[in-house]
């Protein structure tokens, strides 16, 4: 390797460095002198986590749930019948029903 090779090599690198540079320096004053209020702006970085039945749903279905696999546990349930599958046959009944009703 030369070093005129080198030289070249160095000077793509440092055109790479200051394009970059100057993109990323482009990005900072669009994003401060931006007119977006500070409610879009984070908006746009966090989106809102779910609202209403559904996220509180598949909060109660884990409740149940490990509420049957403690008490299944405990010996406080004294059924013959497999309570997981069961539970697994239950809500996908009703989810099969809630799906009919929409």
């Amino acid at each position: 390797m030369s070093l005129d090779d080198l030289e070249k090599k160095f000077t793509e690198f440092a055109d790479d460095m200051e394009k970059r540079f100057n993109d990323f320096t482009q990005k900072l004053e669009n994003e401060f002198f931006s007119k977006k209020t500070e409610t879009e702006k984070l908006q746009q970085i966090h989106k809102p986590p779910p609202k209403g039945r559904d996220a509180a749903f598949w909060g109660i279905v884990l409740v149940v749930v490990g509420v049957i696999l403690l008490g299944n546990h405990f010996r406080w349930f004294y059924l013959d019948v497999p309570l997981i599958p069961a539970a697994l046959v239950i809500l996908g009944a009703y989810l099969i029903m809630e799906n009919r009703q929409r």
